[in-house]
């Protein structure tokens, strides 16, 4: 089944992060991070990308559609959250609409999943992300 998929790998090993993908048939890893650095073993860009290369999927960085450190500085419960992706949502989102449309007429063809750290989908940026992509594209967001 075609969907905007996503993943965090809060709380995970390499090795139980890929498992999930691989069983759920992903071929393709978006990583949505702004900054993809990772003190998680396995998880910055370059060893992500190599591990996705040896499982045999394909890995592509987004940073345009991750948000900066500098503005999560600030966030801590779910209200500074909603405010946050509200403003992700109003001005970062609607500057890659064309984008957004491409990544979903991209995983309407191919297993895909967003990915970035927050293991709770409320508390991460992919959400709003996914949906928007849900949005355009007409599929269905499958939280993994």
């Amino acid at each position: 089944m075609q969907a905007v998929h996503t993943s965090g790998y809060e709380g995970q090993s390499v090795e139980a992060f890929f498992n999930r993908l691989l069983k759920q048939g992903i071929g393709v890893v978006f990583d949505v991070r702004a900054n993809p650095v990772s003190r998680k073993f396995g998880f910055s860009k370059t060893r992500l990308r190599q591990f996705c290369e040896r499982l045999g999927l394909s890995y592509r960085h987004e940073s345009s559609l991750g948000i900066s450190s500098s503005l999560r500085s600030e966030v801590g419960d779910l209200a500074s959250y909603q405010r946050l992706f509200g403003q992700y949502e109003l001005e970062l989102l609607a500057k890659h609409a064309a984008k957004l449309k491409q990544i979903g007429t991209f995983m309407s063809q191919t297993p895909a999943v967003l990915v970035c750290l927050e293991k709770d989908v409320q508390f991460c940026h992919r959400k709003v992300l996914a949906d928007a992509i849900a949005n355009s594209s007409g599929l269905e967001v499958v939280h993994l």
